[in-house]
């Protein structure tokens, strides 16, 4: 009562104070952060193996159910889900809410490496990782380009889009799906290495050995120091033809002489359509910090 009184005895201070608190009201309101995707954390985490060729029933007794065993046991752990696919595997492990994340990803990579022994010798190496829902894709674009090649196209939304859409600021990654990758084919003629007594084993080892480029350590020229590259590397296919494949110590042949290379793509794994014509999409996906 006696603030009430107050209040009515000296309206100026109250009327005041209700003005100053309906601005900061105003100002809080508008500083107030709007995400229409809003960072959202889940306790999981994934267990994904892959083993290339490998069928989903071999998947599934082989790696996915000694990994399940091996997670029943880590504290705070509510349920895990599997799916198998060819090559494939992935586990997901939700723990309670409020379960130390970072502790949670160590005790299942912990029990992952402890089945390390018990799973098949051909495996890629265990990937384990906290599942960020802030990371998926916000945005999904499909562009076409009748005038370009499905390489070219490819190639333009690699090198020029992604790499555009990169730089600015809330971006964090951005992803084709469909398309293909140029790729350099080296189709071996069996005939030809057969009457040059070269197997395709060598050849790769040539490949590997002197298509590239190194350093070559420093040297003095001219009073001044100077660093020294061996380029072996090829830039052109026809200079990728002239490649000399080692037959003994003293005699080489070319890889034009042994194979057919071809400028081309690579095997396609995806596609996109855009109203049922043939297109290539991009996904793009926000930082954890970014606000809209």
């Amino acid at each position: 009562m006696k603030i009430s009184a107050w209040a009515i005895r000296h309206p100026i201070p109250v009327a005041v104070i209700m003005i100053a608190l309906t601005l900061a009201g105003i100002a809080s309101y508008m500083m107030l952060p709007v995400k229409r995707f809003p960072n959202v954390e889940f306790p999981v985490v994934s267990v994904t193996v892959t083993q290339s060729g490998a069928a989903p029933s071999e998947m599934e007794q082989q790696i996915t159910r000694p990994i399940e065993d091996a997670l029943t046991g880590i504290a705070g752990l509510r349920h895990t889900t599997s799916s198998v696919r060819l090559g494939s595997s992935s586990t997901s492990a939700e723990f309670e809410i409020g379960t130390d994340m970072q502790k949670a990803v160590e005790d299942v990579r912990t029990a992952v490496e402890r089945t390390r022994p018990v799973l098949p010798q051909g495996i890629d190496a265990p990937s384990v990782q906290r599942v960020d829902m802030s990371s998926a894709p916000i945005l999904t674009y499909a562009v076409s380009a009748p005038g370009m090649s499905a390489v070219d196209l490819s190639w333009f939304v690699d090198d020029t889009v992604a790499r555009a859409l990169q730089a600015q600021r809330g971006v964090a990654q951005v992803k084709r799906i469909g398309g293909v990758a140029r790729e350099i084919n080296v189709n071996l003629d069996p005939d030809r290495m057969i009457a040059h007594g070269v197997t395709a084993l060598s050849i790769n080892t040539a490949l590997a050995q002197f298509h590239r480029d190194d350093s070559g350590g420093r040297a003095e020229a001219g009073g001044r120091e100077q660093t020294i590259r061996v380029l072996g590397s090829s830039a052109t296919v026809d200079m990728l033809r002239e490649l000399n494949i080692p037959i003994s110590a003293t005699q080489y042949v070319r890889l034009g002489d042994l194979a057919t290379i071809t400028d081309s793509h690579a095997e396609e794994r995806g596609f996109a359509r855009l109203n049922g014509h043939p297109a290539i999409a991009f996904q793009v996906s926000k930082t954890t910090a970014a606000i809209r």
